[in-house]
């Protein structure tokens, strides 16, 4: 099965997802083991506030192409962290962490030989699957954080400047 990769930016907080095996469970998303955490299937659940504001914007070259994208949130979403049980996560522990966020800037850039090289700063979670460098990780990273993303969709984790939470080991 190939690896199908999944960048979703939720608003002010990004949460950055890649993998072949994800599914909605409850309202949230199902990780199975081995794919966010190395011992134990994840569900992440997301509130957004009622009021969030995320603006993108698209900077094109002269022929059209985008060469940059910047995502800009305001405010961030709550994101609860569950240790499953099932690898449905239809069953989960009593285990969580939960992370109010309060907002964070992507910018990507999509360079000549069709690499990304993106570049959080504020809070943002990132999730780092088996077929990436370091990999399987799941952390919030406040600060700044730059990481590529090959043309096979791997991505690997070049620098990161400020503190990190270890999402797994607090659901241990």
């Amino acid at each position: 099965m190939g690896v199908t990769r999944l960048a979703c930016t939720v608003a002010v907080a990004s949460i950055t997802l890649a993998g072949s095996a994800l599914s909605l469970a409850q309202d949230g998303f199902c990780l199975p083991t081995g794919v966010a955490c190395t011992g134990f299937p994840l569900q992440i659940d997301v509130f957004a506030p009622d009021h969030g504001q995320t603006v993108v914007r698209q900077f094109k070259d002269k022929a059209g192409n985008v060469v940059r994208l910047l995502t800009v949130a305001g405010q961030g979403n709550t994101l609860v962290f569950t240790r499953a049980v099932t690898e449905d996560c239809s069953v989960t522990s009593q285990k969580q962490l939960s992370i109010k966020t309060n907002g964070s800037v992507v910018n990507t850039r999509y360079n000549a030989d069709g690499t990304q090289t993106v570049t959080n700063t504020g809070q943002n979670v990132v999730i780092f699957f088996p077929t990436d460098h370091p990999g399987p990780s799941s952390n919030l990273y406040v600060g700044r954080l730059i990481y590529t993303i090959d043309t096979e969709g791997a991505f690997t984790l070049k620098s990161f400047n400020g503190a990190a939470t270890d999402i797994c080991a607090a659901l241990q």
